[in-house]
């Protein structure tokens, strides 16, 4: 089907397209969306009248651009180049300051760069100045409804949008006014433009300044605009905004998809951690009735395997006792290793340390978690603080003014910002130089579990198991490190627990301030743990990656299609400024 417009001898009305309802959003069908299929549809693509390029090519003769303009390329017959000063009756900026009565409410909006988005005015997070100071800035840059509003400075740049707005309101300098002249130039036309790549290649290419780029005025109203017929600009505004709306329908199908598979994974997640995603190991053996079993169906179809229920599977207090042994010997060893009569010889008795050996502290049992407001766990489980399962360790320190005693050299070592919530994020990694004992004492191994300490809020917490990836790395100090103490611990199980359920408790133990959070090492310490049996855990790990692993390929075929569908805006509005997107 042509998206081609008719003309009829009407144009639409200006401003910006209504936003139109997702024909059944957030009934079952959305839901069920599937990323190729949406696929297919971003693949019809931008649909229009093609022309050839000769065609584009062709300007008329009666079309005339400004004397000693650098044309880069021809335009459609009846176009023109024109300067922004010619075809806007007026170029002006904001407010050359930042007033300090600024609230949270009041009666005159002060709109700066942070508002001004390319589908319009973002008011969620406006200041509001008193009558007496919007005055003053409305007399420089008096804004009304239908005028374009364009970033002329910092990083934002080159985004344009129109005003939609019937009242007064304020504006910063890091915005400019554009006022189209309303008989030559259509505003969404303008503004599409400078959206375009072209336009936004154009004005941004002009920017001066060092630390903070801008467009000064002088730039702006001297820069070049194409200037179609007026009749002609509307049609062409009336067909992007069709074929954007077909776009963002297709988009917004996307979004939930993404939606659905982000609750999917914390489904899965949760289930893990709560002994309901696979057969527990109580269930196997006939000790407790499988889900969707009653008992009496289980007494006459499993008898005669209650009398052997415990024999055939480790129970998580069972590994537990054995974590715990293993976590003795291993700090009798640590204790005694720096004494050359020790010479690393672990106790024969467990609680004993060999006669002559210093000890320099004494050992410390882990305490028990507080399980009164724990959810309850599957039979075979057993709760545990982390303090019990692992060593935990803090990272380096990182000081410029270090002074090292020993030779030093430099050495990988991990960030917050490597430390991502169900992944390593190597994309930037940094290194430090210390000591060859201290790259030693911290250096990762396979299966360390790793949490941040803080900062922003969602990085409280943080974390994921270290595989190896580099063949040498260390960690910073706001990079806990906890090693477990045997081997059937699995360390991902413990990682999917503190990034899902842990993470109420790093916010409950955690220290706020404004906007930033922390935890001790202390704290972490105390984090509660479900064990369930070795087996268990072996298969609970199985499931959770072959699930998250078809997650991981939907999201990977959602990313690439929200990318084609970015591509697309662009190629859409690229064709309507060469005469291509209508006859």
């Amino acid at each position: 089907m042509s998206a081609r417009v008719k003309a009829v001898g009407r144009v639409p009305p200006r401003g910006e397209r209504s936003k139109l309802k997702t024909a059944g959003s957030g009934g079952a069908a959305d839901n069920a969306t599937r990323p190729t299929a949406v696929g297919r549809l971003l693949s019809t693509g931008v649909q229009g009248k093609e022309r050839s390029d000769a065609a584009l090519g062709n300007e008329s003769a009666k079309a005339s651009s400004p004397e000693g303009v650098k044309q880069t390329r021809g335009l459609p017959s009846g176009w023109r180049w024109a300067r922004m000063s010619e075809v806007c009756s007026r170029v002006q900026d904001g407010a050359h300051f930042s007033p300090k009565e600024q609230t949270r409410t009041g009666d005159f909006k002060y709109i700066t760069a942070k508002n001004i988005k390319h589908w319009g005015l973002d008011l969620s997070d406006v200041t509001y100045v008193p009558e007496r100071v919007h005055l003053e800035i409305y007399k420089r840059c008096n804004v009304e409804k239908g005028d374009v509003l364009y970033i002329k400075d910092g990083v934002t740049t080159g985004i344009a949008t129109v005003n939609t707005l019937d009242e007064e309101f304020s504006l910063l300098s890091s915005v400019a006014l554009l006022k189209p002249q309303r008989d030559i130039l259509d505003s969404l036309f303008l503004k599409y433009y400078l959206n375009s790549p072209e336009g936004f290649r154009n004005m941004t290419g002009q920017m001066t300044g060092t630390a903070i780029k801008r467009l000064i005025l002088q730039k702006i109203k001297a820069a070049v605009v194409p200037v179609a017929p007026l009749p002609k600009q509307q049609r062409i505004v009336a067909e992007i905004e069709k074929q954007f709306t077909r776009l963002e329908a297709g988009v917004a199908a996307l979004r939930r998809v993404q939606a659905n598979l982000k609750r999917y994974r914390a489904a899965v997640l949760k289930a893990a951690c709560e002994g309901r995603l696979v057969l527990t190991e109580a269930e196997l053996v006939g000790r407790v009735p499988p889900r969707g079993v009653g008992r009496s169906q289980m007494k006459s179809t499993a008898s005669g395997q209650a009398s052997n229920s415990d024999a055939g599977y480790e129970t998580g207090e069972q590994l537990l006792k054995r974590i715990l042994a293993e976590r003795r010997k291993n700090w009798e060893k640590n204790a005694g290793s720096g004494d050359p009569a020790y010479n690393g010889t672990i106790a024969q008795d467990v609680g004993r340390v060999p006669r002559g050996v210093r000890v320099r502290r004494q050992y410390k049992d882990s305490a028990a978690p507080d399980t009164a407001n724990l959810p309850t766990l599957p039979e075979g489980w057993k709760w545990a603080t982390l303090d019990a399962l692992a060593e935990i360790k803090g990272g380096i320190t990182k000081d410029q003014n270090r002074q090292h005693t020993a030779s030093a050299r430099p050495v990988p070592y991990l960030r917050v910002a490597n430390v991502q919530r169900g992944y390593i994020d190597l994309t930037e990694v940094k290194e430090i130089v210390t000591t060859e004992d201290e790259i030693q004492e911290l250096a990762l191994k396979s299966g360390d579990i790793l949490f941040n300490e803080g900062g922003d809020r969602d990085k409280l917490g943080r974390g994921w198991v270290w595989n190896g990836e580099l063949p040498e790395c260390i960690h910073q100090n706001h990079v806990f490190r906890a090693r477990l103490q045997v081997a059937e611990m699995n360390p991902q199980l413990v990682s999917w627990y503190a990034n899902t359920f842990g993470q109420k408790f790093f916010f409950d133990e955690g220290k706020h301030t404004t906007n930033l959070a922390s935890i001790t090492m202390a704290k972490l310490k105390g984090l509660p743990v479900p064990i369930p049996p070795p087996a268990e855990q072996t298969r609970i790990v199985a499931e959770v990656e072959r699930r998250l692993s078809v997650v991981e390929e939907l999201e990977a075929v959602v990313s690439a299609n929200l990318q084609r569908a970015t591509g697309l805006r662009q190629s859409i509005l690229q064709k309507a400024f060469t005469g291509g997107l209508t006859s």
